[in-house]
C-alpha cells in the first residue's frame, strides 16, 4: 500500500510539475493548480507520442523524461512546492488511490487492445502497419501513451494503470471546486455554476468505477470540462488556447466526440485571433503529429473511415478497413441481438433495420441511466425553484449568448449523429448529458433561488458520500481475492494462471504472439485476430507489417 501511494504521488507530482513548467498562469489560485494537472497530463501525452516515433517508451527513457521535467521545473521556476500545491497533490492522491485500489481493468477492451497497445509502446518504437496485427490498434487513444510513459525504473509495469485514475481524479476535483465556489459565492451565480452542479450529480451516479472507465470516461469528463471553460471564456488568447488544446485532446481520445473541434472554430470566427498563430500553435502540431501516426500505423487519417485512407501505402488493407467500418457500426447498433440470420451486417445498418435489435438492449441501457438522472435533475430543479423568488427575464436572443447557442447546436447535432451512426451509449453520451445539464442550468438561472446554496451543499456532500461509499464497498468486497493494483497480465482479476501464447514468426527476425483470449499486458505484439496474409520487412530501421494484396 505504501508503494502504491508513493507511485501515485510521484505520478501526480510529475504531471503537476509538467503543467506548471510548460504553461503560464497569472497566479497560484486553485483554478491554476487544477489546470496544471489537467494540461500537464496533455503535455506528457504529447511527449510520449513524439518520442515513440524514434524510441520505445522503455522504463529508462520514461524515467529520464520524468526527472527532466522535475529538473526543468526547479531551474525554471526557482522554487519548491508551497503548502497549497502540496495540499492539492494530497487530495489528488486520495482520489486516485480510492479509485484504483482493488479495482479491475475495463473489460474486455483493456485486454483486447488498451493494454496490448500500451505494451507495444513500451517495447517498440512506432510500427508501420500495426493494424495488420490487430485492427483494434487503429482505435487506440492518446491515453495509452500517457499510460505507457508511466512505466519507469521506480515502479513496476503495473504503474501503467495509474495515469487514467489520476486524470479522472483531476477532473473530479475541478467540478468539486466549481461547485464549492458556487456555495461560497452565491452572489456570482451563472450558467457555468449550475452546469458544474449537474455534472457533479452525474459523476456521483455513473462515473466512479475505475473498471468501467476505459478510454471513454476521461474523454467525456474532459468534454464536460471543455464546456465549462467555453462558458467561462473571456475572449483572451490564453483562454482560447486552453479550449483549443482540450478539444484536440478529446478528439485524440474519442473520435466519436469529434464535433468538439467546432468549439475553437466558433471562437476563431468570433474573435480576432491571428490565424497563422493558431496554425503553428502547439495544439495544431499535436493534432498533425497524431494524424501522421495514424497514417503510419493504419494508412488512414481516421481509422476505419475509408475516405481518409491511402490505398497506395503497402500496409493498407482496404478490404479489412471496409469490413471494420461496417462491423463497427453494426455492433454499435445491436448486431449481436439481430434475430434474422439472413441479414448481412451491411443490410442490417441500413434503413433503420437495426432499430428492433438496438432497442432490445441498448435503448434499455440508455434509459436505465438517463431516466434516473433526468428525474434527479427535475427534483433538484423543483426544490431550488420552490419559494425561490421572482422569475428573471432572460433574453436568449442576445448576441452575447452565442456560447449557449453553440453548445446547444453542437450537442444537438452530436445527439443526432450519435443516434444515426453509433448509438452505443459510451460512444457519445456526453452530448446528451451536456444538453440536459445546460437545459437545467437555464431553467434555474431564471429564478433567484433562496435555497440554492443549501441544495448545492447537500449535493456537494452527497457526492463525497456516494463516491467514498462505492469505493469502500468495493475494497471490502474484494480485499481477499484481488490484488491492490488492477490485474494487467490476466483477464480474470483474481487469476495468476498462465495463458498459452503461440509464437508466430512472420519473418526471420520478427514474431507476434497469438492467443484466442484477451492479450492483456503479457507478451507483445499480440493478437487474437490472426491474419494469414501479412508480412514483415524493415525500412530505415522501422518495422513494417504489410498486407499481401
Amino acid at each position: 500500500m505504501i508503494s502504491l501511494i508513493f507511485s501515485i504521488f510521484f505520478t501526480n507530482l510529475v504531471i503537476f510539475l509538467s503543467g506548471k513548467t510548460f504553461k503560464y498562469f497569472n497566479n497560484n489560485s486553485y483554478d491554476d493548480i487544477i489546470e496544471s494537472c489537467i494540461f500537464g497530463s496533455i503535455i506528457i501525452s504529447f511527449i510520449a507520442l513524439f518520442l515513440n516515433f524514434f524510441f520505445p517508451l522503455t522504463p529508462l527513457i520514461n524515467t529520464a523524461v520524468y526527472f527532466a521535467i522535475i529538473i526543468i521545473f526547479f531551474f525554471k521556476k526557482n522554487k519548491i512546492l508551497n503548502k497549497k500545491d502540496f495540499f492539492f497533490l494530497i487530495i489528488t492522491v486520495f482520489f486516485t488511490f480510492i479509485l484504483i485500489s482493488f479495482s479491475t481493468i475495463n473489460r474486455p477492451d483493456a485486454g483486447l487492445y488498451h493494454l496490448p497497445f500500451t505494451q507495444i509502446l513500451n517495447e517498440n518504437k512506432l510500427i508501420l502497419g500495426l493494424t495488420n496485427i490487430h485492427f483494434r490498434f487503429g482505435h487506440t487513444s492518446i491515453i495509452q501513451y500517457l499510460s505507457a510513459i508511466n512505466f519507469n525504473i521506480l515502479f513496476d509495469k503495473s504503474a501503467v494503470v495509474l495515469p487514467l485514475a489520476s486524470f479522472v481524479s483531476f477532473l473530479y476535483i475541478y467540478f468539486i471546486f466549481e461547485v464549492y465556489k458556487l456555495i461560497k459565492n452565491s452572489e456570482k451565480l451563472n450558467v457555468n455554476s449550475f452546469f458544474c452542479l449537474t455534472i457533479l450529480i452525474y459523476i456521483s451516479l455513473n462515473m466512479n468505477e475505475y473498471g468501467n472507465f476505459g478510454n471513454d470516461t476521461p474523454a467525456h469528463l474532459l468534454f464536460f470540462f471543455l464546456i465549462s471553460k467555453f462558458l467561462k471564456h473571456d475572449g483572451s488568447y490564453s483562454s482560447f488556447k486552453k479550449i483549443f488544446l482540450s478539444s484536440i485532446y478529446i478528439f485524440l481520445q474519442k473520435i466519436t466526440l469529434g464535433l468538439v473541434l467546432l468549439f475553437p472554430v466558433i471562437l476563431i470566427l468570433k474573435g480576432k485571433y491571428k490565424f497563422h498563430k493558431i496554425i503553428i500553435s502547439f495544439p495544431s502540431f499535436f493534432l498533425l503529429l497524431w494524424i501522421f501516426k495514424n497514417i503510419l500505423i493504419s494508412s488512414c487519417i481516421i481509422y476505419p473511415i475509408k475516405s481518409t485512407c491511402f490505398e497506395i501505402l503497402p500496409w493498407n488493407d482496404f478490404n479489412e478497413i471496409h469490413e471494420q467500418a461496417i462491423s463497427g457500426e453494426a455492433w454499435s447498433k445491436g448486431w449481436p441481438e439481430n434475430k434474422d440470420p439472413a441479414l448481412t451486417q451491411k443490410e442490417f445498418i441500413k434503413n433503420f433495420t437495426w432499430i428492433n435489435s438496438w432497442r432490445e438492449k441498448h435503448l434499455k441501457y440508455i434509459l436505465k441511466i438517463i431516466l434516473p438522472y433526468s428525474l434527479l435533475l427535475i427534483i433538484t430543479c423543483i426544490i431550488i425553484i420552490w419559494r425561490g423568488g421572482k422569475v428573471k427575464k432572460i433574453t436568449l436572443l442576445k448576441r452575447e449568448n452565442y456560447k449557449l447557442y453553440s453548445i446547444i447546436g453542437i450537442c444537438t447535432l452530436g445527439v443526432i449523429i450519435f443516434f444515426l451512426k453509433f448509438p452505443l451509449y459510451r460512444y457519445g453520451y456526453s452530448y446528451l448529458i451536456i444538453l440536459l445539464g445546460i437545459t437545467f442550468s437555464l431553467l434555474i438561472k431564471r429564478y433567484s433561488p433562496l435555497n440554492l446554496i443549501k441544495v448545492s451543499k447537500f449535493i456537494f456532500f452527497l457526492f463525497f458520500i456516494i463516491i467514498i461509499s462505492k469505493q469502500a464497498l468495493r475494497m471490502i468486497k474484494y480485499y481477499d481475492n484481488r490484488s491492490l493494483m488492477p490485474q494487467i497480465a490476466y483477464f480474470d482479476a483474481s487469476s495468476t494462471t498462465g495463458y498459452d501464447y503461440q509464437e508466430i514468426y512472420i519473418s526471420d527476425n520478427f514474431k507476434i504472439f497469438y492467443i484466442n483470449k484477451e492479450c492483456m499486458y503479457k507478451k507483445a505484439p499480440c493478437t487474437n485476430n490472426l491474419k494469414k496474409n501479412i508480412f514483415h520487412q524493415e525500412i530505415l530501421n522501422y518495422h513494417v507489417i504489410g498486407n499481401r494484396k
